[in-house]
């Protein structure tokens, strides 16, 4: 999943930004960490993928085939 994609999953469950942070654990600025993985700029880390991939309802194979094939 790029960045993109993780915008638009976002806005299609009405989450902001910084809900979408709280959801995964990120910090007291997790918004700032979210806009970054939404815009390329940095990637998410391994403990952010789990708690995503939680979210979604995938495995780590399905969530990492969709991270390989969009990277």
């Amino acid at each position: 999943m790029d960045g993109q994609q993780l915008k638009l999953w976002r806005l299609n469950h009405n989450l902001t930004q910084s809900q979408l942070a709280s959801l995964l654990g990120v910090g007291k600025r997790g918004y700032v960490t979210v806009t970054e993985w939404e815009n390329g700029v940095s990637k998410m880390g391994r403990l952010y993928k789990m708690q995503l991939e939680k979210l979604l309802g995938l495995t780590t194979e399905q969530l990492h085939a969709l991270l390989e094939e969009n990277s």
